[in-house]
């Protein structure tokens, strides 16, 4: 609290998550209170509850010095406000910091709220992207006083944490190179000790793949020759595209960056002649009219092949209503849901409702993705 978020004594933080999910509990409930600080508890969505301005409303309301949010809740909020009008009309000048966690955050989100906060916040006021997990406890990276930002990094490596970039053979990789993100020992006094009665199942999700040597987050990224991290994706989430490994991440930074989408999930599916190809799952943006929607979706494709590489090449975009994104109290997108559609997954994710799965299907069967036929539920 003191050294990464800046918060003490009569400051005000505003984290908007679950309290079940760790960010919620460690920073709405006892850390602000254990630095001496107020905090804001809000029940409700960046959107629709009202409306794209709720999270400004609590910051100008409270004089809320610290905003804590998921990337996804920002998106949601540029597209159902484009100008960000909400934001713009509040009196900010409380606000130091906007902290975002739980997903990465494109290098376009980051440098557009920058933008905003330089101009409409505190002097000196900043976005802050840090990464950790449930079992770190706490953040493992992020921006310390003098560390400057470098939109789509997740930070520097916190004290306490032995944060590298292993191949999958376990040999530390030199800087820039993509690989698994894993954390040394001893791990940091914040970290999980153990799993209630599965002892068994620490050393199998956690130490086994590389030998009791480090412990494995599951993350795939690299660090930069300045020691900044930079998350791909989720393990599970590379796609292999003819023996290439490619982060949805990079992808989907590159898809949100074209001008009418307002978010991109990009996720694999199987492709017989090059093994795993990427589909991407877009947002709209209000003023795309049905008539252009075509447009977008060939630049998409295009910028695709152009940033990343024509190995990278878009199997397929499919457009989805704002409201058939599956997503979190917190605002955070469940991105294993359009894996399952793509894999003919029958079952209805716990948590999903059957309206969403229902339109996502149509779409993705739409688009050619899927076999004919009804889904069963």
């Amino acid at each position: 609290m003191r050294e990464l978020m800046a918060i003490g004594k009569g400051d005000v933080m505003c984290c908007l998550s679950d309290i079940g999910w760790v960010v919620g509990h460690a920073y709405i409930v006892y850390a602000p209170l254990l630095a001496g600080a107020t905090t804001v508890m809000y029940e409700g969505k960046p959107v629709g509850t009202p409306d794209a301005g709720a999270f400004w409303r609590l910051v100008e309301e409270y004089k809320a010095n610290v905003l804590f949010c998921a990337p996804s809740a920002l998106r949601a909020i540029s597209r159902d406000d484009p100008n960000l009008d909400g934001m713009k009309k509040r009196n900010l000048r409380s606000m130091r910091a906007l902290f975002l966690a739980g997903e990465r955050s494109e290098p376009a989100l980051v440098t557009r709220f920058e933008a905003i906060l330089t101009k409409h916040c505190a002097p000196g006021a900043r976005v802050v992207d840090n990464w950790w997990s449930t079992e770190s406890g706490s953040p493992m990276t992020g921006l310390l006083r003098g560390q400057h930002s470098k939109p789509g990094s997740a930070g520097k490596p916190l004290p306490g944490w032995n944060i590298q970039v292993i191949s999958d053979s376990g040999e530390v990789l030199p800087p820039n190179a993509q690989g698994n993100v894993v954390l040394g020992l001893p791990l940091s006094p914040t970290a999980l000790s153990g799993l209630w009665d599965e002892s068994e199942r620490l050393w199998t999700s956690y130490y086994r793949r590389f030998n009791g040597k480090w412990m494995d987050t599951g993350d795939v990224g690299l660090l930069d020759g300045d020691g900044y991290l930079t998350i791909v994706a989720r393990g599970d989430d590379v796609i292999n595209v003819a023996a290439h490994r490619l982060g949805t991440a990079v992808i989907e930074g590159v898809v949100s960056a074209v001008d009418g989408v307002a978010e991109a999930f990009v996720v694999p599916i199987k492709d017989e002649l090059k093994g795993q190809m990427p589909v991407a799952f877009v947002v709209l943006k209000q003023s795309v009219k049905a008539t252009d929607e075509a447009e977008v979706k060939a630049r998409i494709k295009e910028a695709v092949r152009k940033e990343v590489g024509p190995i990278a090449a878009v199997k397929e975009v499919v457009s989805i209503p704002a409201a058939s994104v599956p997503r979190t109290r917190s605002g955070k997108t469940q991105r294993r849901f359009f894996r399952g559609v793509l894999e003919g997954v029958k079952e209805v994710p716990e948590g999903v409702e059957s309206a969403i799965w229902q339109v996502v299907l149509k779409r993705a069967r739409e688009a050619g993705l899927l076999a004919s036929g009804k889904a069963k539920l």
